[in-house]
């Protein structure tokens, strides 16, 4: 078979497979997140027969819904700390070991990587993940693709491993093709780029190797889900995304048409003689000579732009429902509320998050080990340390924030302080969202800053009396805090004085 063949083939399944006109929705919502969608919303002016009909620059509310789907990816708000194991048990994290792997997340800039692959599958329901080599950053690179740039033949059983396909393509730029596919002889995984006709390209991702066999140990890429798939191969495309976005647009361009056509008065002269000439003077403060007979009025047109926008603020709120926010998410008036009455607002989208949290670990053991299979194969050339093949990968995802008040802040954390549920890591990364290793650097500083710059100063040998410290003190470095009467530092951090 040759690669015209398969790609012609994998392309018939792909049309079978997924759900009816996905490939368009998906491409839609893409443009519209990616403030991209000039042309749909013109075309879609056009067949409503709403807005200015010469207006070229028609106004697209598109980029809201980069702000819905940026608020509703949750999992991946903050980043989570990762840790490996062997037989069971942590690694220290000073080890070297540790280290070096978390610089190599550092240097593939994986946090990011996973942010934007968390927004991308909120907003398509899936996003597909491919690990490529990078010899200039000496790191692996993570791309995402949308579904709508991915052919699949899934396994029928097994719909949602791609590891599982018989074949699949990524679109890449310019209308090519990454194909991948099984060897005849021993169902390894080969892959080809080819243009869209199937014609092999001269440059070759595996040129190397003999066959196009691919020469890592797993599958690098990944299909991740924004829900639980239960086997699907595709999560269907949200359609009531593209509609509201579309009906808002229109609503505020059919606002922008009243403002320009209806809502300035007309000026009508009523002439007794036919013949007389209408009055010449215009503007403030003019007079206008007319005879005895005759007269000017204004005709007073009624737009109807107040329920026009409370329409487009109806469909505001609705949006915003439908996305598991606060109703009024884009009321630019709305009250900033706090602590419990936020949470409350938000406990539909807490509770979207919960169910999405099962399937973080499972994703990130995947993708750790299709990292390690491409960082191996190429770290010696990088002059980087490999990934050990003994060792596995955990990690805890940072809770979801709320917005709190200082004083708010500070009793929550000294509680937690105080019973022992967070520790000052934690409490780093939550104020400065920041991964682990960066708020063990700053604990690091802070405690280097104390000794080497200390709150208190040495007082001249002609002052009597103590002085009280000035500024913070962490509790180790604060002996003199004021327990008035309380048994340990503790129970005074627990009621937020020291």
């Amino acid at each position: 078979m040759t690669f015209a063949d398969m790609l012609k083939k994998l392309q018939d399944a792909d049309l079978a497979t997924k759900p009816s006109g996905a490939d368009q929705e998906w491409g839609q919502l893409a443009a519209y997140y990616d403030d991209q969608s000039r042309l749909q919303t013109a075309k879609a002016l056009e067949d409503l027969g709403m807005g200015l009909a010469a207006n070229q620059l028609p106004i697209d509310i598109g980029p809201l819904l980069r702000q819905v789907v940026d608020r509703a990816a949750t999992v991946y708000r903050r980043p989570p700390s990762r840790f490996l194991l062997r037989d069971g048990e942590r690694l220290p994290e000073d080890s070297t070991e540790h280290q070096s792997y978390l610089g190599l997340l550092e240097d593939a800039q994986y946090d990011v990587a996973w942010r934007r692959i968390d927004r991308r599958r909120t907003l398509l329901g899936q996003d597909i993940v491919r690990l490529y080599p990078s010899d200039q950053r000496r790191s692996v690179v993570l791309r995402s693709f949308g579904p709508q740039q991915v052919l699949r033949m899934p396994d029928p059983a097994n719909g949602d491993l791609m590891d599982d396909d018989e074949m699949f393509a990524l679109q890449l730029a310019g209308d090519r093709f990454e194909l991948w596919f099984r060897h005849p002889d021993d169902d390894a995984w080969c892959a080809a780029w080819v243009d869209h006709e199937g014609m092999l390209l001269p440059r070759q991702p595996f040129g190397a190797y003999e066959d196009f066999r691919s020469p890592y140990q797993r599958l690098p890429v990944q299909q991740v889900y924004a829900d639980f798939p239960g086997g699907q191969p595709w999560l269907p495309p949200s359609q009531s995304r593209q509609a509201y976005v579309r009906g808002i647009s229109a609503v505020v361009n059919d606002i922008l048409a009243l403002v320009a056509f209806q809502a300035h008065s007309t000026r009508v002269y009523l002439r007794a003689d036919p013949n007389n000439r209408l009055p010449e003077a215009a503007g403030p403060g003019m007079v206008i000579n007319i005879d005895r007979d005759e007269d000017v009025r204004d005709i007073v047109p009624s737009p109807a732009i107040t329920q026009a926008v409370g329409v487009a603020e109806m469909l505001l709120r609705l949006f915003a429902t439908s996305e598991y926010l606060p109703a009024n998410e884009f009321d630019p008036a709305k009250q900033l509320v706090t602590g419990a009455a936020y949470r409350v607002q938000l406990q539909p989208l807490q509770d979207r998050r919960e169910d999405q949290l099962p399937l973080v670990l499972p994703d990130e053991r995947g993708m750790f080990e299709r990292m390690r299979a491409v960082h191996n194969l190429h770290a010696i050339a990088w002059g980087r340390d490999l990934i050990a093949d003994d060792v596995s990968l955990e990690l805890e995802v940072a809770d979801m924030e709320a917005p709190t008040t200082e004083t708010e802040s500070g009793n929550l954390a000294a509680r937690q302080l105080a019973i022992g549920t967070a520790s000052i890591i934690d409490l780093i990364q939550r104020e400065a969202a920041c991964t682990r290793a960066e708020a063990i650097r700053r604990y690091e500083r802070v405690r280097s800053d104390f000794i080497k710059y200390p709150t208190r100063v040495a007082e001249p040998p002609d002052v009597a009396g103590p002085r009280p410290a000035e500024g913070p003190r962490p509790p180790d470095l604060a002996p003199d805090v004021v327990l008035e009467g309380r048994e340990s530092v503790m129970e005074a951090v627990a009621e937020g004085e020291a």
